[in-house]
């Protein structure tokens, strides 16, 4: 445990909260992956998604609130999956679906800005 520690103690927290998203986003895209095959080996590989994400996203409540830290990683996560949703599956949404997605991302916004002033 303190080696894990010590590693991820050199490495910055936004760091950390990116990588974390990545492992959420990846984990989210096998999902759907499976949702749409049922395949096996897509659903362990996003369990492994997701355990990567909480592999780097533990070590940042060391150095970062809770609440920060979740609301940074979200916001990552969020841009991360409409990317994949809008290009990768070609998801469509109707306008109170869109205004859905940017009143949620605005306010990860607001949320992160009023958190570091």
């Amino acid at each position: 445990m303190n080696l894990y520690l010590n590693l991820t103690s050199f490495i910055p927290v936004i760091f950390l909260l990116v990588f974390s998203a990545m492992g959420i986003v990846l984990g989210d895209y096998f999902a759907k992956c499976w949702s749409e095959n049922h395949e096996i080996l897509y659903f362990f590989t996003s369990l492994i998604g997701y355990f990567f994400a909480a592999i780097f996203f533990i070590p940042t409540l060391l150095r970062e609130q809770l609440i920060s830290a979740a609301i940074i990683c979200g916001f990552l996560e969020a841009f991360g999956s409409l990317v994949i949703g809008f290009i990768i599956f070609k998801e469509k949404f109707n306008s109170i679906e869109l205004a859905g997605i940017f009143f949620g991302v605005f306010s990860l916004i607001l949320f992160t800005a009023s958190n570091k002033s």
